[in-house]
């Protein structure tokens, strides 16, 4: 993916890299394996939920608001729309092989 970085870009171009397609489940439960928590569960959570979650920590508003739509696309599909149209051949780095990378660096 160097070449991204030091090619010339006119204009908007989109590269999608992508190893797998999971769920935030499968992501999850995943994850909660390689750190020996296999009760890790995703959670949705309503988007004013959210937003007031975010503010709570101390991010500006408008931030946090635009964040809440981005999630907001992911989960009804309209962010994804364009990936779908031109899907990437898939990586060979999954997510268990990165979980187990992840897990030795959130123990340290």
């Amino acid at each position: 993916m160097a070449e991204e970085i030091v090619t010339p870009g006119n204009g908007r171009k989109v590269r999608y890299v992508c190893s797998e397609e999971l769920t935030g489940a499968e992501t999850a439960s995943i994850i909660g394996e390689a750190l020996g928590k296999p009760d890790l569960h995703w959670d949705l959570i309503s988007d004013e939920e959210a937003l007031q979650n975010l503010i709570t920590i101390g991010m500006n508003p408008r931030i946090a608001a635009g964040l809440v739509e981005m999630f907001g696309a992911i989960h009804t599909g309209l962010l994804a729309e364009d990936y779908f149209k031109h899907r990437p051949e898939l990586g060979k780095t999954k997510m268990a092989d990165y979980a187990k990378e992840f897990a030795l660096a959130f123990k340290q």
